[in-house]
């Protein structure tokens, strides 16, 4: 494995989270601490929800130019990368290879793009590098328990970007072990306009209907991601953009506008029959009742991610 490479960028653009992530508002370097866990049926990229702006400076002296949503500093200067908003291109294929044996992504400081990695789920076991690899362990009770890859970009202050992967045809990574009795995890990437305002930087433009709960009405594409049940063959996982579907309000994902980068597991089966079938656990679907002395309190994982990048046309 390769140490990886500080990219550079062609303007400013964001995520937050998951985004799913996913225009230059990308996740916040604290990502993996302040955002709260999706409840609905359908996880999605979420990401900073604080950095909201303040009305016009109150100096002695007028602004150089109209205030943009997340200021870049105590007085405003021109935007020489664009809005952060836009979308910001790395350079670099490579997102993760963990040579470094922690848990940065892309960059690191003082790279024009930055980030890392998180976990959102209560009983997961701290995030293991050791091995130059991304180790995640423990129990989870299902779609609410998630993790995800997040990015910073310099020219926004550490308040996050949209990524613009349009000059590469999807993204892969490889996994291995076990991630719960159906031998198959969600993956879902976040686009800007499939996001609610306050979430990724304030770039969403997602707005849920009233009777609508925002999870579901706002949520980035995805796809179910199947790995080997034995525990230790490797598998190479390669998905196009136009693998990742079922989003909303946009169905499909937008590499200009990328917020995040997002799996998310299985709910577990509730038994309706003596334990032969489920009952769907919601818009990512339930499995059938477990084996393996799982129940619908929850489940042990143990696996590996590993070389994380962008795929090549």
């Amino acid at each position: 494995m390769r140490f990886q490479r500080a990219l550079s960028v062609i303007g400013c653009g964001s995520l937050g989270f998951l985004a799913l992530v996913i225009g230059g508002c990308s996740s916040k370097s604290n990502n993996n601490n302040d955002s709260s866990v999706d409840t609905g049926t359908s996880p999605d990229v979420h990401a900073d929800t604080g950095n909201t702006d303040v009305p016009k400076d109150t100096g002695p002296k007028p602004d150089v130019q109209p205030d943009v949503k997340i200021d870049k500093g105590p007085s405003d200067v021109p935007d020489t990368h664009g809005s952060i908003c836009t979308g910001v291109a790395p350079t670099d294929a490579l997102i993760s290879d963990f040579s470094m044996q922690n848990n940065s992504t892309f960059g690191v400081p003082p790279a024009p793009i930055t980030g890392g990695t998180y976990v959102k789920a209560a009983s997961l076991d701290p995030e293991d590098f050791t091995a130059s690899n991304w180790h995640i362990s423990g129990t989870v009770a299902g779609h609410t328990d998630f993790f995800g890859i997040y990015w910073n970009c310099a020219a926004a202050a550490s308040t996050g970007c949209t990524l613009d992967a349009s000059q590469w045809a999807g993204i892969s990574f490889t996994i291995k072990g076990n991630v719960g009795p159906d031998n198959a995890i969600g993956f879902t990437m976040g686009r800007a306009e499939d996001d609610v305002e306050s979430l990724n930087a304030n770039c969403g433009t997602c707005v849920a209907p009233a009777d609508a709960a925002a999870d579901d009405a706002c949520r980035g594409p995805r796809t179910t991601v199947t790995v080997p049940s034995d525990g230790t063959t490797v598998k190479t996982v390669t998905l196009m953009w136009a693998d990742l579907v079922g989003g909303s309000p946009q169905a499909s994902i937008d590499p200009h506008q990328l917020t995040g980068i997002l799996w998310f597991f299985h709910d577990p089966a509730a038994s309706t029959d003596g334990g032969t079938t489920s009952t769907d656990g919601g818009a990512d679907g339930g499995v059938d009742a477990p084996s393996d002395g799982s129940s619908s309190s929850g489940y042990h994982v143990d696996f590996v991610i590993d070389d994380v990048k962008f795929v090549p046309f």
